[in-house]
């Protein structure tokens, strides 16, 4: 599903912005299948077809329904509320934070349950979001190499460009003077990023992984005024 949640991404964007019509029935039928997958219970995505949740997977089929709203496809309704009540779940401190997974113990997911939460409903002025993003802009951006540095960066990124104001300015600021440091700038290497096997995505994905989110990183205000707006 974490696959197929990017793809379905890539999809809906394409077409959103050539209007190829070649595209619309495949961007429609991913779309489609991430609404049967989602566990009918819980309200979540995780590696299989109505499997229990966890809010990374989730994360990205939630990014998917955005992306086929900016193409105008259709979105069920019911998939949403659904995925609400899985947030209700794993959020902890009145969703000041949230759990990778329904009483599980990692509580480092405030960035993706918050952009969740901004696509569900939740206003720039919730108590909630505001204190999540203070926490997350008074870090900085994680360095790297550490455990989930590039997939950290990716989402507050998403998160704090939403909320805008001085919480995005200020990240921003230091975010890409970072990224742009890490990048390679000799030898076969050079353009990429790379982790130094620091952070255990890295070790599966190795420098196509780090570099697509670099610059997925990187590209995010221009992304989303170009298709988002």
């Amino acid at each position: 599903m974490y696959s197929h949640g990017i793809v379905a991404i890539a999809l809906c964007e394409a077409y959103a912005l050539t209007r190829e019509k070649t595209l619309r029935e495949p961007a429609q039928r991913a779309i489609n299948y991430i609404a049967y997958a989602q566990d009918p219970k819980g309200g979540g995505w995780r590696y299989k077809v109505h499997e229990a949740g966890d809010t990374s997977s989730s994360g990205w089929q939630l990014a998917a329904f955005q992306a086929a709203h900016a193409a105008g496809l259709s979105v069920p309704t019911a998939t949403a509320s659904k995925f609400s009540r899985f947030l209700n779940t794993v959020q902890t401190g009145g969703g000041a934070r949230y759990l990778y997974k329904s009483g599980g113990s990692n509580n480092n997911l405030g960035n993706i349950g918050f952009y969740c939460r901004i696509h569900l409903g939740w206003k720039k002025d919730h108590p909630s979001l505001i204190k999540g993003a203070k926490i997350i802009t008074s870090k900085g951006p994680a360095k790297g190499p550490a455990k989930g540095s590039f997939y950290h960066n990716y989402y507050s990124t998403q998160l704090l460009y939403h909320l805008g104001g001085d919480d995005w300015k200020k990240w921003n600021e230091k975010l890409r003077p970072l990224l742009v440091t890490q990048q390679a700038t000799a030898g076969h290497a050079a353009g990429s990023w790379y982790s130094g096997g620091g952070e255990s995505i890295a070790n599966h994905g190795g420098r196509l992984y780090c570099t697509v989110m670099a610059a997925l990183t990187l590209q995010t205000p221009y992304r989303y005024e170009r298709l988002y707006q």
